[in-house]
C-alpha cells in the first residue's frame, strides 16, 4: 500500500492472515474434527500463526522486528519452517553465483533465462550431451592435415626463395652490365680528354702555321716577279709548279680553321 509504513503494511498482512486462520478453525469445528485444511498452503499460515502468533503481536506492539514478511514467504513457497526458507534462498543464491560465473565466457558465455534461471540446468545437460554425442576427431586425419599444411608452407616458401634468387641473379648481372657501362664510359672519357687535348695543341699550332706559309707564299710570289726565282717552263713536268698552290690551299684551310676557333 502506498504512502503505509513498514509497521502498518506488517499489521494489515498480519491480520489477513489471522482473519484466514480464523476462518479455517472454524470450517474445521463445524466438520466435527475433520476440518483440516485443504492446501499445503493453509496449512503453512495455520502453522505460522500458531508458531509466531505472540512474536507478531508483540512486534506489532513495538516490542520487536516485524516479520510479517515471513509468513507470505513461507506461503508463497509451499516451506513449512525458517530453515527449509533459508536454505531455498541460500540454494537460490548460490545457483545465481555460478550463473554469472558461467556466463562470463565460454559456450555460455551472455546466457540469460527466458523465465527462470533454473533453464541453465536443461540447457547445460543438453549441451553436454551434444558434445558427448559428437565423434572425437581422427589424430591420424589431423596428422595427415597438418602434414599436408606444412607441406603447403613448404613449396611456397620454396617457390619464393627460387623468385627471390632470380631476381638476385638478375640484379648481379645488371650491377656487373652497369660495371662494364661504366668501364666503358672511363675510356671513352678517357678517349675524349686526349683528343680534347691533342685538338687544344693542334689549335695552338694553327696561328703559328698560318703565318710562316703567309711568309713563304709572300717569298715565293716575290722572288717570281722580282726574278729572283726563275720558275720552269709551263709544259715542264716540275713540282715547282705546285709549290705555291699547296701553300695556298693550306693558308685557305687555316684561315677557316682560325674563324672556327675565333
Amino acid at each position: 500500500m502506498t504512502g503505509l509504513s513498514d509497521k502498518d503494511r506488517a499489521r494489515d498482512e498480519w491480520a489477513a492472515v489471522e482473519r484466514a486462520t480464523q476462518r479455517r478453525r472454524a470450517q474445521a469445528a463445524r466438520s466435527e474434527g475433520q476440518g483440516e485444511p485443504e492446501t499445503a498452503a493453509d496449512a503453512a499460515v495455520e502453522r505460522i500463526w500458531e508458531a509466531h502468533g505472540p512474536e507478531v503481536k508483540s512486534a506489532l506492539a513495538g516490542q520487536g522486528e516485524p516479520v510479517a514478511f515471513l509468513a507470505n514467504a513461507l506461503v508463497m513457497t509451499g516451506l513449512k519452517t525458517e530453515a527449509e526458507l533459508i536454505d531455498m534462498a541460500n540454494v537460490g543464491q548460490s545457483l545465481l553465483e555460478r550463473i554469472a560465473l558461467l556466463t562470463q565466457d565460454g559456450p555460455f558465455k551472455g546466457w540469460t533465462p527466458r523465465d527462470d534461471p533454473a533453464e541453465i540446468v536443461f540447457d547445460l545437460v543438453n549441451h553436454y550431451e551434444d558434445a558427448a554425442g559428437t565423434s572425437p576427431p581422427d589424430p591420424q586425419a589431423r596428422i595427415e592435415a597438418l602434414e599436408a599444411e606444412r607441406d603447403h608452407w613448404k613449396r611456397i616458401a620454396h617457390d619464393r626463395l627460387v623468385s627471390a634468387n632470380e631476381q638476385l641473379a638478375r640484379a648481379r648481372e645488371a650491377e656487373a652490365a652497369l660495371t662494364r657501362s661504366k668501364a666503358d664510359a672511363d675510356l671513352c672519357a678517357e678517349g675524349w680528354a686526349k683528343e680534347i687535348e691533342h685538338g687544344n695543341a693542334l689549335r695552338g699550332m694553327v696561328a703559328p702555321m698560318h703565318a710562316a706559309l703567309k711568309k713563304a707564299e709572300q717569298f715565293i710570289v716575290n722572288g717570281v716577279e722580282l726574278g729572283f726565282i726563275r720558275m720552269p717552263d709551263p709544259g715542264t713536268p716540275d713540282p715547282a709548279h705546285d709549290t705555291l698552290p699547296a701553300i695556298q690551299a693550306a693558308l685557305s684551310t687555316l684561315t677557316q680553321e682560325k674563324t672556327n676557333v675565333g
